[in-house]
């Protein structure tokens, strides 16, 4: 497995290479060789402004407000609590083609501990207007939404991944369904008809094994993938509950802020059915690895199952 920055690399430089105007802004030092490469050839391209996470954000501001497309990263999780006014006032209320683009949240720097554990990101996010929010779930996706916003020359903030492993194929090759990646998207992992399982980023593998069990028990669950927080894929998502008639909402975030209270909020309004959530809850992180804490809040497939038999039984009747 590369070092999961060598790999963030690869993909910004896939964007740098696809879009003449994009620029990169980061906190730190270029990895990769490859990127040490393209910094030396395009200085004008590749900006480094040190450990100041405001600074950061107020050069990717002013390269947006010059015409560029700026892809913006740090090498801690902290660009978002440090910086949050200056996302705000400076990227999103101007509508800058800023994409900020850093280490995972949740609990990738789970030895860290609670202050690096950013686990009310994606809700931090959402919760700002204009704001975009995806997180994929494997390298393929991550490219093409990383294209899709610069394209669209849209504020945007994409929670990757703490790693892609080059071993594992996409975790859509085994599936038939096949649409663009875009914003407000989605996809049907697993089709069905027993009970709609919505989940996203590292948590995808954990909803897939719970399908299969749940399937060996009678119960087909259909898996949605929902990379596009903000906007939401409402049209999919509302026609899977039609057809399932209950929800479960499994990820790797607090409850506050979560895409469990936007799908609450969108079935309450258009089709109420039975809707459980599967997550960290109210509280924040804690030091430990990442299988570890998926233990303790209870992340694990089992518990998925559990809560999507739960849903099953309540499920509205079609």
């Amino acid at each position: 497995m590369k070092n999961p920055m060598a790999l963030r690399e690869e993909l910004l430089l896939s964007v740098l290479r696809h879009i003449p105007q994009s620029v990169v802004v980061e906190a730190g030092e270029p990895v990769s060789s490859d990127m040490r490469e393209f910094a030396s050839r395009y200085p004008r391209r590749y900006i480094s402004v040190g450990l100041s996470e405001q600074s950061l954000l107020l050069v990717a501001a002013g390269m947006a407000l010059e015409g560029a497309v700026v892809l913006a990263g740090s090498h801690t999780p902290l660009l978002l609590p440090r910086g949050y006014e200056q996302i705000r006032n400076c990227i999103a209320l101007p509508r800058l083609p800023v994409l900020l683009f850093g280490p995972a949240g949740g609990f990738a720097y789970g030895h860290e501990g609670a202050p690096f554990q950013l686990v009310e990101d994606l809700g931090l996010m959402r919760l700002m207007p204009e704001m975009h929010v995806l997180v994929p779930s494997d390298r393929d996706i991550c490219e093409k939404l990383l294209l899709e916003c610069a394209l669209r020359r849209v504020p945007a903030y994409i929670r990757a991944l703490p790693s892609f492993s080059e071993k594992e194929p996409s975790l859509y090759a085994s599936t038939e369904w096949s649409g663009p990646v875009k914003i407000g998207g989605g996809r049907v992992l697993r089709e069905g008809d027993g009970v709609t399982l919505c989940s996203y980023g590292m948590m995808i593998p954990q909803v897939l094994g719970a399908a299969a069990v749940l399937s060996r028990q009678g119960i087909e669950a259909e898996v949605l993938d929902c990379y596009c927080i903000k906007p939401l894929p409402e049209e999919l998502l509302l026609s899977s509950v039609r057809r399932t008639g209950c929800c479960v909402v499994v990820e790797e975030h607090a409850q506050s802020g979560s895409l469990g209270e936007a799908l609450g909020a969108l079935l309450g309004k258009n089709f109420p059915v039975p809707l459980l959530s599967v997550n960290i809850g109210c509280s924040f992180g804690q030091s430990g690895t990442s299988e570890e804490l998926m233990s303790y809040y209870s992340l694990h497939s089992q518990d998925v199952v559990g809560a999507a038999t739960r849903a099953w039984g309540m499920r509205r009747r079609l």
